[in-house]
């Protein structure tokens, strides 16, 4: 681990501290390093920060301390930190207005070039995890990376859709990555945890569960992904919040199509009037990500159930 981790760390974890307050630091001083070492006076000086930043920062030294009992201890468990300066840093998330500077990861990333990341409502209709599930056995079967959140329903469904086909998937934790259990329809899995099954996270490692953090995985999802499915999303939800990142980091975004929409996807009509390709069938999906290069709108569903 780089000499640096520490630093980056202890800058990421600090109350009041995201994306775009760690880079107004880093852009002031120099880097993470360096804001632990400038004079007090100047830190709080810098504009912007909250009131417990300000406090944090008095007491810098203490948190690079814990940083770095935390780095030694991450290693110990595998656990990579990658910073925005690291050449291992997934170039896709640059395309994000707020990257994350840390990433916390468990096992190596796959080639994300081909990646599609799934999207969905976490009580879907059984159809519903029906198609996630499909749609990650169809991604693993083409040699794509299933990219999702580790929630229940369909984010669950496409993991182990893929999984089941022999597949990798990567689960963007809305918590710390030292907080992940494993649920128990993952534990005939177990042994791929860090190997077909890729942890990634970019909150503090001992965080807990906490909305904004859920907030926020949703742009990471959408950015590591080539393309998104959504699957069955409600129109004020996470999913949409993922779908329209989609959009704004210009990634394809295909939404599944329903004869009758169940009520997890009332949100589904809604996504394509705003852009989305509707896909109508599992044979089309098939032949969306098969494609060497994803098409601006999705084959008709001429071939197979229609969903």
């Amino acid at each position: 681990m780089p000499h640096e981790a520490p630093f980056w760390i202890a800058l990421s974890s600090l109350p009041g501290v995201g994306p775009a307050t760690f880079r107004a630091l880093c852009e002031r001083f120099g880097g993470p390093e360096n804001v632990f070492a400038a004079e007090s006076k100047e830190l709080i000086r810098t504009p912007g920060l909250r009131h417990e930043t300000r406090i944090a920062l008095r007491q810098g030294d203490s948190y690079v301390r814990s940083a770095q009992r935390t780095a030694k201890e991450l290693s110990r468990q595998r656990i990579s930190v990658i910073t925005a300066d690291d050449p291992a840093y997934p170039a896709c998330l640059f395309d994000l207005r707020d990257p994350p500077p840390v990433l916390y990861v468990l096992g190596v990333l796959p080639e994300l070039r081909r990646a599609f990341s799934v999207a969905g409502s976490t009580r879907p209709s059984a159809r519903g995890a029906e198609i996630a599930h499909a749609a990650g056995g169809e991604l693993a079967q083409a040699g794509r990376t299933v990219v999702s959140g580790y929630a229940q329903g369909i984010d669950t469904a496409a993991h182990l859709g893929a999984l089941e086909a022999g597949g990798r998937t990567v689960l963007v934790l809305p918590t710390g990555i030292r907080t992940f259990e494993l649920r128990p329809e993952f534990e005939r899995f177990r042994s791929q945890v860090g190997e077909a099954m890729v942890l990634l996270s970019e909150r503090p490692p001992d965080d807990t569960w906490a909305s904004r953090g859920a907030v926020l995985r949703d742009r990471i999802i959408a950015a590591l992904g080539r393309a998104l499915l959504v699957v069955e999303a409600r129109p004020d939800s996470g999913t949409m919040i993922t779908f329209r990142h989609a959009l704004g980091l210009r990634r394809p975004a295909y939404v599944v199509k329903y004869r009758r929409a169940p009520p997890g996807a009332s949100g589904n009509s809604r996504a394509i009037r705003a852009g989305g390709v509707p896909v109508e069938s599992i044979a089309a999906f098939r032949q969306v990500i098969r494609a060497a290069q994803l098409p601006a709108a999705a084959p008709k569903g001429g071939q197979g159930e229609l969903f």
